[in-house]
């Protein structure tokens, strides 16, 4: 994805200075591009370290969240206020699951029929930690599996639909807005295949890692 693909997908002011790259792989821990709304509808694409600040954090010693179930988001009171507050937009054009098969574990690629870009739901905490610079985290939302990802993986990121995506941006929405969005997306609408087990390795990025094998 190009910046410019996604300024006019989303319609988004990108943060001061941004230097986006295309990415094929990316890691936990890591900068990801995300798409907030502010108030008076301005939304942002920014960059945030994916492993979310916890709630209860008060300092930078904390053990980041990588992904948060929605059966967590929706009971746990912390998290269930971040839900309510504090949701973005994490642009993709596809997620990998990795399958177990005699314990070995296998990659696979899924994607939109159309190739079109689409977007996982995150929820995203600001932390000023002592030396007074502010970090922004991110945790992805997951469900579980549709049918197609079940073949692989029990669970799957949440994906926005394009229509409740202004839901779910939009500071000011509440639970019963965007809460169809928690749901498995239809199997239908995507496809899957095999890709290299050299994505296993935080250390290359590179275009052949999202061609099939």
């Amino acid at each position: 994805m190009s910046l410019t693909e996604l300024v006019e997908r989303y319609g988004v002011e990108p943060e001061a200075g941004m230097d986006w790259k295309p990415r094929y792989n990316v890691a936990p821990t890591l900068q990801i591009g995300v798409v907030v709304e502010l108030s008076g509808g301005l939304k942002k694409l920014m960059f945030v370290k994916w492993g979310l600040v916890p709630p209860w954090a008060k300092d930078n010693k904390y053990q980041p969240i990588i992904n948060l179930r929605s059966e967590t988001v929706l009971t746990k009171p912390g998290f269930k206020r971040v839900l309510e507050s504090a949701r973005c937009l994490v642009p993709v054009d596809g997620f990998n699951e990795w399958k177990t098969v005699d314990k070995k574990k296998y990659p696979f690629r899924f994607v939109m029929k159309t190739g079109e870009i689409f977007s996982l739901g995150g929820v995203f905490q600001t932390l000023v930690p002592p030396n007074g610079k502010t970090l922004h985290t991110v945790s992805l939302i997951t469900t579980e599996a549709n049918a197609l990802v079940g073949e692989v993986h029990d669970r799957m990121p949440v994906i926005i639909p394009r229509t409740h995506e202004s839901a779910w941006l939009n500071p000011k929405s509440k639970l019963p807005d965007f809460a169809m969005c928690l749901s498995p997306y239809p199997d239908q609408d995507m496809r899957s295949y095999q890709v290299s087990t050299k994505i296993n390795s935080g250390k290359i990025d590179s275009p052949d890692l999202i061609v099939p094998v």
